[in-house]
């Protein structure tokens, strides 16, 4: 969908729920390893919540350029030509992830074209080509439905029991330590990220510094004035995914791994809106969730909430068929990556389309 469609949905109704150098290398030659354990030990895991979610994208095709049409729009976009009309969607997987147990997908209409592993961030994409069956007045229905369990995630972390020091030649330190769009680190990035450590030594001291230090800069604001890290750090002001952008910059400034989370969360209505928050790595390899949006005690090293879906993780998510002319000012994927991914990514060129989202989620009996 299109970036309005994505940060407009529900936000009136969501104000902390609503959101949230690229390597020419697509897909690496070797995955990193997960480190996203299970619960720790069971008591992790409270107020069991089985449900199950829809997500069903409608997409009407109401023209198909052609000929002189298609040749003149794909000039005055600077694509090449003799691009035919194209029509592209992607979207994470939901998986297991912390609090999110069982997940399967029960079904799904509309088999995607591709269906792969992202080894950077270890997410599945699913991805549909059908610029090939476009007419005017076609229409796909995208649906999947899955099943799961919502817990609260509350795991007791003993810094006694977990390593103060990096292995800094870790493939996994490297990659979730780097500067990349939206993660920028900048000398300013650098010299906040050292205030907000402060005099804090092991990699979880620091952490907790850091969040309360994003939290004591930011006022949330939505829409933000504008994405990633450093107009977070100017402005002080955005929504979660800034606050999540600013966390992750300022912990990777810091030497401690970490990564944007993309979700949606589950409002009392029973709608479904997008939130976004962050993880760090421990150097026992160990990850944990960090939603700065929230005090310390409902969102430091938990998810105090049987309502949140991790959908994707990682900034700038590398996926499959994207075309080498592709941008971000004509779509929403740019060098083989997309910014972000929520509910789902889409390009389209030469045609008209109209959409329409649902997003549904129902609280099952428990068994």
């Amino acid at each position: 969908m299109n970036a309005s469609i994505r940060t407009t949905l529900l936000a009136a109704a969501l104000l902390l729920a609503a959101s949230c150098a690229r390597t020419p290398r697509t897909f690496p030659g070797r995955p990193l390893a997960p480190r996203v354990p299970d619960a720790p030990v069971s008591s992790a895991l409270g107020d069991p919540r089985p449900f199950r979610f829809d997500i069903v994208v409608e997409i009407a095709v109401d023209e198909v350029l052609e000929g002189a049409a298609l040749r003149a729009e794909n000039e005055r976009l600077g694509i090449p030509a003799d691009t035919p009309p194209t029509l592209a969607v992607w979207s994470s997987n939901m998986r297991d992830r912390f609090g999110q147990r069982g997940v399967r997908l029960a079904a799904i209409d509309e088999k995607p074209t591709r269906r792969v592993f992202e080894p950077e961030n270890n997410n599945e994409i699913l991805f549909w080509d059908l610029g090939g069956r476009l007419e005017p007045g076609a229409t796909f229905t995208l649906s999947r439905t899955y099943e799961g369990t919502l817990n609260e995630y509350h795991p007791a972390f003993d810094a006694a029991t977990v390593p103060a020091v990096y292995d800094t030649l870790d493939p996994v330190w490297l990659f979730y330590t780097k500067s990349e769009p939206f993660v920028e680190l900048t000398p300013e990035i650098r010299r906040a990220s050292a205030e907000a450590r402060g005099d804090a030594a092991h990699p979880m001291d620091r952490a907790r510094s850091i969040f309360q230090w994003v939290r004591g800069h930011m006022t949330y604001v939505y829409p933000p004035p504008a994405r990633g890290c450093l107009s977070a750090l100017e402005t002080g002001r955005g929504d979660c995914g800034q606050y999540a952008d600013l966390f992750v910059a300022l912990c990777r400034a810091d030497g401690i791994p970490a990564r944007f989370v993309g979700g949606l969360v589950i409002v009392e209505s029973g709608a479904v809106g997008s939130h976004a928050w962050a993880e760090i790595m421990m150097p026992d390899g160990s990850w944990w969730p960090m939603d700065a949006t929230h005090e310390p005690e409902l969102g430091f090293a938990k998810l105090m909430t049987n309502k949140a879906m991790a959908m994707s993780a990682g900034r700038n998510i590398p996926l499959p068929g994207v075309p080498g002319w592709a941008r971000y000012d004509i779509g929403e994927v740019e060098g083989g990556r997309t910014d972000f991914m929520q509910t789902y990514t889409m390009l389209a060129t030469g045609v008209e389309i109209s959409t329409n989202v649902e997003r549904r989620f129902e609280t099952l009996a428990a068994d």
